[in-house]
This record gives structure tokens, sequence and C-alpha cells, in this order.
């Protein structure tokens, strides 16, 4: 086993990126109200996002992978 380091902005953006597309692909299309969060509450849905992806990063940066297959 050896450890792998990917940065943490790295990760972030691609865990912002994949609620993105959940929001937009999978939510939306079921609940066109969910669009208005861009306007009034947008501002505070994107600061959870950004915490929750910046949470999930910290925890993702380092990992243990084995090169035997």
């Amino acid at each position: 086993m050896r450890e792998v380091r990917v940065e943490e902005e790295i990760i972030g953006h691609a865990i912002v990126d994949a609620i993105n597309t959940f929001v937009r692909e999978a939510l939306v299309p079921r609940c066109p109200e969910l669009e208005a969060l861009d306007d009034g509450l947008g501002s505070e849905v994107m600061r959870l996002k950004y915490e929750v992806a910046a949470r999930f990063a910290a925890k993702w940066a380092v990992s243990q992978v084995s090169d035997e297959a």
C-alpha cells in the first residue's frame, strides 16, 4: 500500500461539479421550483455546497492505494 495525495482544491471542485450535475439533472426536472435557488436563497445554498465539498475534500485528500492487481 502506498499513500496518494490529491490537492483538496481539485477534489472540492469535483464534488461541487457532481452536486451541480445532480441538482440540474435529477432534482430540477422533478421539482422545477428548485431552479429558484439561483435567486434569493442561492447564496446560502452556494455557501453550504462549498462547505460540504471542502469537508469531504479534506477527508479524501489522502488515500491508500494498492498497486497489486
